[in-house]
């Protein structure tokens, strides 16, 4: 009796532990959408340098533009990015960030495309909508 009970603990505790990862996986995938979306378009440097990393940051920017205003190359950045949170496991950390020598400055007001931050607003936006988030996500 007790070799089934154990038995249902290990498949609670795997699909819970499975379901939790794919929770974090779509925060930090929406995180990183918002972001994008959010940040201004000159040249669409920095657009194109929002970047996710597991456990350290990458300290590389990335040599790419982003066209102003286009949705086709803002639509392909998360694309670009999706894949790196497939290594993801439960205590990992998720980074959410871009590389530009000018990006604190963006966050900070600079640009009259976004003067109220980007990355801020973007995680205001997510906690709003955290449970909606997370309801989505298939028992």
């Amino acid at each position: 009796m007790s070799g089934g009970f154990v038995i249902d603990l290990r498949r609670f505790k795997a699909k819970t532990e499975e379901r939790a990862q794919l929770i974090v996986k779509k925060i930090a995938f929406e995180l990183f959408t918002l972001v994008v979306l959010r940040s201004p378009v000159d040249t669409g440097r920095f657009r194109a340098n929002n970047q996710i990393s597991i456990n350290e940051l990458t300290p590389s920017s990335i040599i790419e533009f982003s066209s102003r205003g286009g949705t086709g190359a803002t639509v392909g950045i998360p694309g670009r990015e999706r894949g790196k949170l497939e290594s993801y496991r439960l205590g990992d950390i998720i980074f959410v960030h871009n590389n530009v020598k000018y990006g604190l400055e963006l966050e900070m007001g600079s640009s009259g495309q976004a003067p109220q931050g980007i990355y801020r607003l973007s995680v205001q936006d997510l906690v709003t909508h955290l449970d909606s988030l997370v309801a989505g996500v298939k028992s």
